[in-house]
């Protein structure tokens, strides 16, 4: 397909029922409004084996400024897997509508950062058992605050934050993969009260500098202090 845009009704991309599938956007990928499902479900699926993962390449920018993207609501119990995986070449601009799953497939369902130069990454409303990955060596910067509900993992790329565009992992939010080849520079907040992990590191070590790496910071300990709302 080239550019798509959605503007209202529903929209279902994909519903493979033998073997994993995939397909390309060769522009943007815009909605205005109504729902898109990324693997949605249809009248006749059945177990088992009627439900199978699928891969969408956005080429161009992903857009959304009002709307539902849903990025599958297949049942777990069409094995082997329903999941949807979206890689996004381009911009992420998500001034509003809801990103979400209603699968249970966790981790498996994902927004990936797969461009080859600096992406910026807005996602304001993004919920549901499902993934942000950073995986552009080029990096990515924030452009708004980011909250983080289920996991961050990181590939290849910096991700860029700030006092102004904040990333912040919530209660039960993970993070994976941060290596000295990918790391969040700049600030990270944490909301609760275990032991966590930040993925932190610095592009640059002084004004003369060109070292970079992953600096990892760790809360632990709390023994039953603190609270579940509390701010790190």
């Amino acid at each position: 397909l080239g550019h798509v845009e959605v503007q209202g009704g529903t929209l279902e991309l994909s519903s493979p029922v033998t073997g994993y599938r995939v397909g390309t956007i060769t522009g943007n990928l815009k909605i205005t409004g109504g729902t898109v499902i990324g693997n949605a479900t249809f009248t006749g699926d059945v177990f088992p084996g009627a439900a199978h993962p699928m891969t969408l390449t956005v080429n161009g920018n992903f857009i959304m400024t009002a709307g539902t993207f849903n990025l599958t609501n297949r049942p777990i119990s069409l094995t082997p897997g329903g999941a949807f995986q979206i890689h996004v070449n381009g911009n992420v601009a998500q001034g509003a509508g809801l990103v979400t799953t209603t699968s249970g497939f966790g981790s498996q369902n994902y927004i990936m950062l797969n461009g080859t130069v600096s992406q910026n990454l807005e996602l304001t409303n993004f919920t549901g058992p499902a993934s942000l990955i950073i995986n552009n060596a080029a990096g990515a910067l924030l452009q708004n605050d980011l909250y983080i509900s289920f996991v961050l993992s990181f590939i290849s790329g910096v991700l860029t934050s700030s006092t102004t565009n904040l990333l912040t992992f919530g209660t039960f939010a993970l993070t994976f993969g941060a290596t000295n080849a990918s790391f969040v520079d700049g600030p990270v907040s944490k909301i609760g009260n275990t032991a966590f992990v930040f993925p932190t590191g610095k592009t640059t070590c002084g004004p003369s500098s060109t070292k970079k790496g992953y600096a990892a910071i760790e809360i632990s300990g709390f023994s039953g202090g603190g609270a579940p709302t509390d701010q790190y």
